[in-house]
């Protein structure tokens, strides 16, 4: 298992309790010091922000449109292009791959062109 699997859960509290600061800021310094705060922990805990869930633990938001955890997703995904992530679940939680994801060929051919050609040699009296 790889450390950001790993991580304890007061540490992915501690992230989102400073999300739930920026958010809750009544000015643009308390803002700025949530969001130094949130980079700290990031920093000290290993944490990736995108595989956050955008659902709390610690009470009842949800940080789907929390604008410092876009911004901390997309710097994030800009400063490791060679990371992939699965497709969000229910609750927007992500998990990260292990290599690029491989496209899925279809299972069973198009009905149409499957039986063409089949009966061409077969000639009705």
């Amino acid at each position: 298992m790889t450390p950001e699997h790993k991580q304890r859960l007061h540490e992915i509290i501690k992230f989102q309790k400073a999300l739930a600061l920026a958010a809750g800021a009544s000015n643009r310094f308390e803002a700025e010091a949530a969001e130094l705060a949130a980079r700290r922990v990031m920093a000290a805990y290993n944490i990736d922000p995108v595989t956050i869930p955008d659902r709390s633990f610690y009470s009842h938001m949800n940080f789907a449109n929390n604008a410092l955890l876009k911004k901390l997703r997309d710097e994030w995904r800009a400063a490791h292009p060679n990371y992939w992530y699965s497709k969000p679940d229910k609750y927007g939680s992500v998990r990260r791959l292990r290599g690029k994801p491989r496209k899925r060929k279809r299972a069973t051919p198009d009905p149409v062109s499957m039986y063409e050609g089949l009966f061409d040699d077969f000639m009705p009296e």
